[in-house]
């Protein structure tokens, strides 16, 4: 789905119930080390294996990064009752993502390793928020 349209779509509590992080799980393996080590122990390895693999995982994890800033703006979206609340939600998650992003640099100089754990931790905090939220206003009284 287009991320843009991913972004306006309202949040439901269907959406929220269905919204796993196990969609984004692969990004913590797809920039792990342990493959290019593995990559460099066999033979006919060179080191233009290694730039190209560094490469194309990048762009797979970047499509995924891309895909999790939508749904997180969208998460952000459905916490328009407090505006103080959606407000330090979004620096969190605009600065954990930039943290992810500088990492990426580092990684594709091989100079740093990517940890996506605090951005995860991000998004799941804030989907559980706005899941309980829901049922509670689901039960209200009206």
């Amino acid at each position: 789905m287009n991320t843009k349209l991913r972004e306006t779509l309202p949040v439901t509590q269907e959406w929220l119930a269905e919204l796993s992080p196990d969609r984004y799980r692969p990004m913590s393996r797809l920039l792990d080390n342990r493959d290019i080590r593995f990559l460099r122990e066999q033979h006919g390895f060179r080191p233009e294996m290694e730039k190209r693999l560094r490469a194309q995982r990048v762009l797979v994890f970047r499509e995924y990064l891309r895909m999790l800033e939508a749904d997180l703006r969208r998460l952000c979206s459905g916490l328009q009752h407090d505006t103080s609340v959606r407000m330090r939600w979004q620096a969190i998650f605009a600065w954990r993502v930039l943290e992810v992003k500088f990492q990426v640099t580092l990684y594709q100089f091989r100079l740093a390793e990517v940890d996506v754990a605090p951005l995860m931790s991000v998004f799941e905090d804030l989907r559980e928020e706005l899941y309980e939220s829901s049922l509670q206003m689901e039960r209200a009284p009206a």
